[in-house]
């Protein structure tokens, strides 16, 4: 059932390459690319998914890309990898550091575990219009689409 419900949500919403400025962000139910390096997806999304989504912030240096990582608790291996798709309001370091700064959370970069409600996306489509390279999400992974105010470490 979650799976039709991301699969009809995907299909109704518009997506855009890239945002316009400094400081633009999407419209109300629109993904954009922010920045270079990082390259941000961010959606302003009415509807949320609210599955619990736990792993690591990982950088891809030649995609330019932050992945979530997701590793087997017993082993502690990476099992999966997701391009990340942030709620509007975060927004990529400014200081050098590579990472991100969350409302209501604060910065994170690469090495931080952390939770998020949101949910998985499959690739097909997105990958596209966000001119996202497959390896971004290398296993396979798609897309991770997390929700605003739900992170936490």
């Amino acid at each position: 059932m979650h799976r039709i419900t991301i699969i009809a949500l995907l299909a109704v919403l518009p997506l855009t390459a890239c945002a316009s400025g400094p400081g633009s962000g999407p419209g109300p139910d629109e993904v954009v690319v922010i920045g270079e390096d990082p390259r941000l997806l961010v959606h302003d999304f009415s509807s949320a998914m609210e599955a619990l989504l736990t792993g690591e912030l990982e950088y891809l240096a030649d995609e330019r890309c932050l992945v979530l990582a997701m590793r087997d608790e017993a082993t502690g291996e990476v099992v999966g990898r997701s391009e990340i798709v942030w709620p509007a309001g975060v927004e990529a370091l400014g200081d050098g550091r590579t990472g991100v700064t969350v409302p209501g959370l604060g910065d994170l970069v690469p090495g931080d575990s952390f939770s998020a409600g949101g949910g998985p996306a499959p690739g097909e489509g997105w990958a596209a219009v966000a001119n996202a390279p497959d390896s971004c999400a290398p296993d396979g992974g798609g897309f991770a689409v997390l929700t605003r105010d739900t992170f936490t470490r």
